[in-house]
């Protein structure tokens, strides 16, 4: 007995079902959140954080960030860099990569997202 042929559609489903499986994960490809402090220290070495006695407190907060990390309290940890961040002006923005990815976007004074380009996710 002679196999039959796939009917076309079937195969046209097929592989636009690759397609779709494929493409989350090649448009988040690379994507990652910071490290704990990352973008805290990046900013403090840019000298974004302002004048040096408030580049001192976040250098503090920076190393208490870490400590609490290497503690195994990294819950703690994060809440501390979150509200270092927002103090700065920053918040923290979900991607739709996956659990737990974001980046932290400049905010502007009403609130919002304001500048369009947030602080990168890999480096």
């Amino acid at each position: 007995m002679m196999r039959r042929p796939a009917p076309l559609g079937l195969l046209a489903m097929m592989i636009v079902g690759l397609f779709a499986a494929a493409y989350p994960a090649a448009a988040c490809s690379g994507a990652r959140s910071p490290g704990l402090g990352e973008e805290l220290m990046r900013i403090i070495e840019n000298g974004r954080s302002g004048d040096g006695s408030s580049s001192d407190r976040l250098r503090s907060v920076h190393d208490r960030i870490l400590a609490l990390g290497s503690t195994g309290r990294e819950p703690e940890a994060r809440a501390l860099e979150e509200d270092a961040m927002r103090a700065l002006g920053y918040r923290k923005i979900w991607l739709r990569c996956g659990a737990g990815v974001f980046v932290w976007r400049l905010q502007d004074e009403r609130g919002g997202s304001g500048g369009r380009r947030p602080l990168s996710p890999t480096r």
